[in-house]
């Protein structure tokens, strides 16, 4: 199942504005891509939620630590730690909503500017 979770996640971090992109360490999307599942299709789109997109718990806990680790204040670690903590544990985690906050503001930051690849 971490295969498909990392090829979510690589293909929601694609989407991703270059600004923001560059936040993300590159050990970490390498690590993302190489253990990404190529025959997992999935395809993000920025104006819909994750809900949604029936993005996995598995990749919705990827992305909580990502942005905790490269985009998150003082106040929202604290918080979404011990949502990402919950989630482990709880298939439908509450924190979703949390998640789909930072999500929206990830995009947001730079919405005009695209890695075009």
């Amino acid at each position: 199942m971490q295969g498909k979770a990392f090829q979510e996640v690589n293909e929601i971090l694609n989407q991703l504005p270059l600004k923001t992109a560059r936040k993300i360490p590159v050990s970490f999307l390498k690590m993302v891509e190489e253990n990404a599942d190529p025959t997992h299709e999935f395809h993000y789109d920025p104006s819909k939620s994750l809900e949604e997109q029936n993005v996995s718990d598995e990749a919705k806990v990827i992305l909580s630590i990502l942005y905790i680790k490269c985009f998150a204040d003082e106040n929202e670690k604290k918080k979404l730690g011990a949502l990402a903590m919950q989630a482990v544990g709880n298939s439908h985690a509450e924190g979703s909503e949390e998640l789909e906050q930072c999500m929206s503001r990830l995009f947001a930051e730079d919405g005009a500017e695209k890695d075009e690849q």
